[in-house]
């Protein structure tokens, strides 16, 4: 038996029916291992010019005095870099809203089972639903919003730390 979905170029084709082993939780590895791959660069695209800027002295001088490596990292090295990690995380939270390619191919795009938010714009737009598919692009659009609040926030947040930093050193 087959199901017939309208395609995007307006003609229709014949859709197979899944098999019985197909199961949409094996789509769930294929969607976050795609949003990994697609946005964690852009987690790193932010702190590590600023590790290169400070280079290791903090870090060396800490194995020095006898610190392990991951009291070095939690105690030295995140907080000389926790907001350049925050704004990375945010550009990546960014990014992973609209991913569409790659999660498109890895979650085996299953109707209603393996859909993300920019999959089922798609869908709802080539069913013809032009006010669910609005909606939900609404709803993107809002997320994204949030984003850019956010990340006007932090950096906000950033500057005021930079200020008070500055600060401490002219007093010192």
């Amino acid at each position: 038996m087959c199901f017939v979905t309208p395609c995007s170029a307006g003609c229709c084709r014949p859709r197979a029916r899944l098999p019985a082993e197909t199961s949409p939780q094996r789509a769930l590895p294929g969607i976050v291992l795609g949003t990994i791959l697609v946005t964690v660069p852009l987690i790193a695209r932010e702190p590590i010019p600023l590790m290169t800027e400070q280079g290791p002295d903090e870090e060396l001088a800490a194995v020095t005095l006898g610190a392990g490596g991951w009291s070095v990292f939690r105690r030295v090295t995140l907080p000389n870099i926790r907001w350049a990690l925050l704004h990375g995380m945010l550009l990546c939270n960014a990014r992973a809203m609209g991913e569409f390619g790659a999660v498109s191919v890895l979650s085996g795009h299953i109707r209603s089972l393996t859909e993300t938010l920019p999959l089922r714009v798609e869908a709802l737009y080539n069913d013809d639903d032009f006010v669910g598919a609005f909606s939900a692009a609404t709803l993107l659009g809002g997320l994204a919003i949030v984003t850019l609040v956010a990340r006007t926030m932090l950096e906000h947040v950033i500057r005021a730390a930079d200020r008070a930093g500055a600060i401490e050193e002219a007093g010192a």
